[in-house]
């Protein structure tokens, strides 16, 4: 499936099809993350970055690509990028209101805080994200913001603060 994705995605681009381009972009860019694969998720992503914001590009609400870029980022350790990629993607999800591409955001910006030593911003922004997507009632959503949340505590090994938390599972 993945050299399916990675040849649609080819052609796509060739053909100057940005939506067919797109679809095959977040196709492959979920198969790599399925695999770890960070450099492949910010390649493959890092193709859109040009193309004009036309056709809803921008539009987090058509496909989640900044996020998954930015993410992407992160793990790679390229703060600045990471940073410019978010406050763009900020920027469209207020203009488009896509409240979801918020909670990613947040998510994902407490992500970065953390790894840059910020602490408390960083779990401020991931317990803004808790609570915006417990508002939405998205569950995957949710999922992923709680699997943020306590990586996040878990590295710095304050597990126990879960434990207090409605809604989180003891183990």
């Amino acid at each position: 499936t993945l050299s399916r994705s990675c040849e649609s995605e080819r052609a796509a681009a060739a053909a100057g099809d940005l939506a067919g381009h797109l679809w095959a972009v977040m196709a492959r860019a979920r198969l790599e993350e399925a695999r770890q694969n960070h450099a492949a998720i910010a390649y493959v992503c890092a193709t859109l970055v040009n193309w004009s914001p036309a056709d809803g590009l921008k539009n987090p609400g058509v496909q989640p690509w900044q996020a998954a870029y930015a993410e992407a980022l992160i793990q790679l350790r390229e703060a600045d990028q990471a940073q410019a990629v978010l406050d763009e993607l900020h920027s469209s999800a207020r203009h488009y209101e896509v409240p979801s591409a918020i909670v990613d955001v947040m998510r994902l910006r407490g992500t970065l805080l953390g790894a840059q030593g910020r602490d408390d911003e960083g779990l401020a922004a991931l317990n803004d994200s808790l609570q915006r997507a417990d508002q939405l009632e998205r569950p995957f959503l949710q999922g992923r913001c709680r699997l943020a949340t306590g990586a996040f505590l878990r590295r710095r090994h304050r597990r126990t603060d879960l434990c207090d938390a409605p809604g989180w599972a003891r183990f």
